[in-house]
């Protein structure tokens, strides 16, 4: 997955400086997300478990990844902490769906975001 950048349209709305804290923000979201994908790969996950994982979060979350607003620095926040707290529970594959659940309640409680 190539680095994302802000999309033009959101970056002509807002201030140089909030624009710095946008992809900040996008760039934890996209690297601990590709980091969680590299770690379930090492940990030689099927493609099954892939589906799980993604299916967990989006059902905890209400919505999927593509979903998630690019101006919006603290929701891109809550979803990249989230990623890294699900590969933290993720020690092997007993139960992918039940840590990526967990990891993204701990991230919404960390976060003080709406449960």
């Amino acid at each position: 997955m190539a680095k994302r950048n802000i999309p033009k349209k959101i970056a002509a709305q807002v201030s140089p400086e909030h624009l710095a804290i946008l992809q900040e923000a996008l760039e934890h979201f996209d690297g601990n997300y590709r980091s969680l994908m590299d770690h379930l790969k090492a940990l030689n996950a099927p493609q099954v478990v892939y589906m799980m994982v993604n299916g967990s979060i989006k059902s905890r979350m209400n919505k999927g990844r593509q979903d998630v607003s690019l101006s919006n620095n603290e929701e891109m926040q809550v979803w990249g902490d989230g990623y890294d707290y699900t590969q933290a529970r993720m020690e092997d594959l007993s139960d992918p769906a039940q840590n990526a659940w967990d990891g993204f309640t701990q991230s919404l409680i960390e976060n003080n975001w709406e449960l």
